[in-house]
């Protein structure tokens, strides 16, 4: 399809993005799950808030790759019959990390696949608005930002768990 005078094949190099974009969302999912083991005592579980942004994302993905899928044996292009499929993989990826939860637990929280242990949190708080939990984390000797959406009426319930597991209050 995308083949340019040196031979170079546009749709292999579409095909490798997309490999590479697949298997970092699979990493995420895998790392949160074995995350999920290291959570000890009480879990309580809260769902993510999801943003439009995501959700037209997964539909346009679906879209486009059901497209692709579709069009491939019209047009006798194998690459778009590969490319259908790898945008399906890649909606369903990003689907299951946009629907993960936030995890609070006695030793740490889980959220997006990374677990902050409470000797690790530095600060914390909450976007009101938006719904977001901003935590200041020191990892290997420098502090990271790290956000993650939360629902609204969430907020005040994963602020106690917090403040009871990291402050003992």
């Amino acid at each position: 399809m995308f083949k340019n005078t040196n031979g170079f094949n546009m749709n292999f190099m579409i095909l490798i993005i997309y490999a590479v974009l697949a298997i970092m969302l699979l990493t995420r999912i895998v790392k949160g799950i074995k995350a999920k083991k290291e959570l000890k005592g009480e879990v309580n579980e809260f769902q993510k808030k999801s943003s439009p942004f995501e959700f037209v994302l997964v539909i346009m993905l679906f879209v486009i790759g059901i497209f692709n899928f579709v069009q491939a044996p019209k047009t006798n292009m194998f690459y778009s019959i590969i490319i259908g499929v790898m945008m399906l993989v890649i909606a369903i990826f990003f689907l299951l990390n946009a629907k993960g939860k936030v995890r609070v637990a006695e030793n740490a929280i889980l959220a997006d696949g990374q677990l902050v242990h409470y000797k690790q949190l530095k600060r914390w708080g909450f976007d009101k608005e938006s719904g977001e939990l901003v935590m200041l984390v020191k990892v290997d000797q420098r502090e990271e930002q790290r956000v993650v959406r939360t629902k609204n009426e969430d907020i005040n319930e994963i602020n106690r768990l917090i403040r009871k597991y990291k402050l003992g209050k």
